[in-house]
């Protein structure tokens, strides 16, 4: 019998290798349990597989804590009351690992973090996205034309590159109008009031 180390949901861990004191306590024997409390009932507490090589693995059960009267002090004459657990008659479909990685310190956090770090990815894609284009359709012909002879850092370009130079020049002129229309009064996709929103919220 021992505990769970204390460790981040985020680690990902399975249950069976967070059991303190080392691996030999779950390796060694051919089956393990753990109890582990309903990470949606603090009143609740679950038995789950933790390994088994004996047999394939069943659904787990759970149970609560009870309390009845077992006695008389003749003493004292007070009540005597213990413990007793009492069993669900449905299984649970919850697995060890699912519910140790919900009760670990921190579970809702992180959840909350990688859903506010997914939106904000997706956000800022979807505002970039024209930044990206045109970024790429500037630097993209400096590539090539750099691979027919164009030198860098020129202040005018030969005659044969003059086509080539006007049209970097637009894209780089759309660049900067991307890069505005995304950060400070306006979005393509997000319109008017969001991008608003969005400078309030960066004051």
């Amino acid at each position: 019998m021992t505990h769970f180390t204390k460790g981040s949901a985020d680690k990902g861990i399975k249950a069976m290798h967070r059991v303190m004191g080392g691996a030999a306590f779950t390796t060694a024997p051919r089956a393990a349990f753990a109890i582990i409390e309903d990470p949606d009932d603090s009143n609740r507490r679950l038995l789950l597989h933790l390994k088994n090589n004996l047999a394939p693995k069943t659904q787990g059960l759970a149970f609560r804590l009870g309390a009845q009267m077992v006695g008389i002090d003749d003493r004292t004459d007070k009540e005597i009351w213990a413990s007793h657990i009492l069993w669900e008659d449905n299984p649970v479909e919850t697995t060890a690992d699912e519910a140790v990685a919900a009760s670990a310190p921190g579970a809702d956090q992180a959840g909350t973090a990688r859903e506010e770090a997914a939106d904000f990815l997706r956000q800022t894609l979807r505002r970039r996205s024209m930044t990206f284009v045109f970024f790429n359709l500037t630097f993209g012909p400096m590539h090539i034309i750099g691979l027919q002879g164009m030198p860098r850092r020129v202040a005018d370009y030969a005659a044969q590159f003059a086509g080539w130079n006007l049209f970097i020049s637009i894209s780089s002129f759309f660049v900067g109008a991307a890069r505005w229309c995304s950060s400070t009064t306006w979005s393509p996709r997000g319109g008017a009031a969001r991008a608003r929103a969005r400078t309030r919220g960066a004051r």
